[in-house]
């Protein structure tokens, strides 16, 4: 079977001046070393001036970005007591996220759908870091209501605390030696292991537009993102993070 043609990079032509052949006998330009060293001098000059023009574009850039994580934070709360009323919010969000929906395993998505709000708590300078506050209802696998990721940005590398996850369940402990073994959002979140490629798209992503996540608009099915256990719906209703409060508040 014969292949096709062999791909080749295009010939940049020069202009035609009217020269003719005369083109070919052009000569490029011929320095001494004094004067290449005078041009290299004036080009580093230029780009110290460079430099120092975006230094104070950086430097102006934050200030704008700290007013503004300022303003954003009210919208945040708000937008956080809606959510908190609005059952398996975040959990519905991530898994209409494609990363989150190849990391999180079923057992975790059960446990996601106790999760009743996330915060993103920005470093003061905004650049250095900042922490990740999961909030969640009781509920059955751990003990803890809140959970926290704290990143700080050392020497252009990240330094992560992360509380401890007091579970009521047996899990199984992830085995840092095996490549193989392809960890889980709850391994990230505990803090057997660190990948801040997970924290950016949290912070940059699912955080600023839950709703775009929640309302699928990114592609994701429409059907559950789980398969369903045969349970009828009012066993489920009853099973739901906050369900029993909504009980009480009828009575």
């Amino acid at each position: 079977m014969s292949e096709g043609p062999e791909t080749k990079r295009p010939r940049i032509q020069a202009p035609d001046n009217g020269a003719g052949d005369n083109t070919e006998n052009y000569e490029l330009p011929k320095l001494n070393e004094e004067q290449a060293k005078t041009l290299f001098e004036q080009l580093s000059d230029l780009q110290q001036q460079v430099d120092s023009v975006n230094e104070n574009a950086s430097e102006e850039i934050l200030k704008v970005e700290q007013k503004y994580v300022k303003l954003r934070r009210p919208h945040y709360d708000k937008r956080a007591e809606i959510i908190s009323k609005l059952p398996n919010f975040w959990v519905t969000a991530f898994m209409n996220h494609s990363t989150f929906a190849d990391l999180v395993t079923e057992e975790e998505e059960e446990c996601l759908k106790y999760l009743q709000n996330i915060d993103v708590i920005d470093a003061d300078d905004v650049k250095s870091g900042c922490k990740l506050v999961f909030t969640f209802y009781p509920n059955r696998f751990f003990e803890n209501t809140t959970i926290t990721k704290d990143f700080n940005m050392k020497d252009f590398e990240a330094q992560v605390e992360t509380s401890e996850i007091k579970w009521k369940i047996t899990r199984p402990k992830t085995d840092k030696s095996k490549n193989s073994v392809k960890p889980t959002f709850f391994d990230w979140l505990d803090g057997s292991y660190n990948d801040t490629d997970l924290l950016d798209i949290i912070r940059e992503d699912i955080w600023p537009n839950p709703v775009y996540y929640f309302s699928a608009l990114e592609g994701a099915a429409d059907e559950p993102s789980s398969e369903s256990d045969g349970s009828s719906g009012d066993e489920e209703a009853e099973n739901e993070p906050g369900a029993a409060e909504d009980d009480d508040s009828e009575e």
